[in-house]
């Protein structure tokens, strides 16, 4: 048996492969702790800003369609730029601002 076969057998065993993992996952959360603390969240950066937020928040205050919403608004950075948001993202960004509204 090669070196290399008895490396993938081991990294296949059940015994060895499960404190890897959880010993993986606890530095990791450890990391992800750590960054939070030092004001970095991770993830991708929202679609929207502030000021399409409050607009795309007062058009349905009005009534106005959510497919309207999305027309309106365009995405102005990142790797979507000039395109419009998609409505699932539209309906995460309202219920995220309502529910910090509702915190303050």
């Amino acid at each position: 048996m090669l070196v290399e076969d008895q490396d993938q057998d081991q990294d296949q065993d059940p015994e060895v492969a499960q404190p890897l993992v959880a010993y993986t996952r606890e530095k990791t959360l450890e990391g992800q702790e750590s960054a939070r603390k030092r004001g970095r969240t991770g993830g991708r950066p929202p679609s929207l800003d502030a000021d399409q937020i409050e607009y795309t928040l007062t058009l349905r205050a009005k009534g106005t369609p959510m497919k309207e919403i999305q027309q309106k608004t365009v995405i102005t950075r990142g790797k979507h730029k000039g395109k419009h948001p998609s409505l699932p993202t539209l309906y995460r960004t309202l219920a995220e601002a309502a529910e910090q509204r509702s915190d303050i």
